[in-house]
């Protein structure tokens, strides 16, 4: 896709766990990067008003997801162990380098954590080298 000039082009993540969605946007242009979390309905207002170029999500969800957000996304699904707490906090640490996520206000936004720790490990995957502009995550509420 083309970026838009004026608009902000968010890729966004999705992890699913019982009634709780985790959500990630990042802006990869401007570095922007934002988690949330919530149930179904929230997750489909965020969705709605960033409009996110591609979302990013748990394969094993596939279904689930066109069920509650229906087909207007471009998505790609990712292996579920990508989708694992350890392993996104890792990733965080390790991009802001940093021994805690406290500073940011977001420790205790563990699924939100999650999708953001997926969206590092997706642009990895897709050989995006340059994200040292991405230095802060800040929380929706």
């Amino acid at each position: 896709k083309l970026l838009e000039h004026n608009t902000n082009n968010f890729l966004a993540a999705v992890h699913f766990e019982e009634n709780t969605l985790g959500l990630a946007f990042l802006d990869i242009s401007t570095g922007e990067f934002f988690v949330a979390q919530g149930n179904q309905e929230y997750a489909d207002k965020l969705l709605q008003s960033l409009k996110p170029a591609e979302v990013i999500f748990q394969r094993n969800y596939q279904k689930q997801f066109k069920e509650w957000f229906g087909f207007k996304f471009y998505t790609y699904a990712l292996d579920s162990w990508v989708f694992d707490e350890a392993y996104a906090t890792e990733s965080l640490l390790k991009h802001f380098q940093t021994h805690s996520l406290k500073g940011f206000g977001v420790d205790n936004m563990k699924m939100g954590l999650i999708a953001a720790g997926a969206i590092l490990h997706y642009l990895k995957d897709t050989e995006h080298p340059n994200l040292q502009h991405i230095t802060t995550l800040q929380r929706i509420e």
